[in-house]
């Protein structure tokens, strides 16, 4: 008797804080050093996660997935969108 198809949902949400110190040391021809020090930032950050996923068998044995996923952070400075499209094969002993 074969599965059963299934089709699931998902979502997340997220929001981030963080603190962000740089320093840079440069080194110069001749072996001298010039640092940089840059004031400590916070940044702050949200981000989304939405997918979807179908899975359905072929046989018995043998099964096939595909999912579609989309993420977006978006951060103080940076706005980020990513989607992602993925399928699978999967045989079970």
């Amino acid at each position: 008797m074969l599965a059963k198809e299934v089709l699931s949902f998902n979502f997340a949400f997220a929001r981030l804080e963080a603190d962000y110190n740089s320093k840079y040391t440069l080194r110069m021809e001749g072996g001298s050093t010039e640092g940089f020090e840059f004031d400590t930032t916070n940044l702050d950050a949200t981000g989304a996660t939405l997918g979807m996923k179908w899975r359905a068998p072929i046989t018995n044995n043998l099964s096939y997935s595909a999912s579609l996923s989309g993420y977006q952070y978006n951060f103080d400075i940076l706005k980020e969108t990513i989607i992602s499209l993925q399928a699978g094969l999967m045989y079970s002993f």
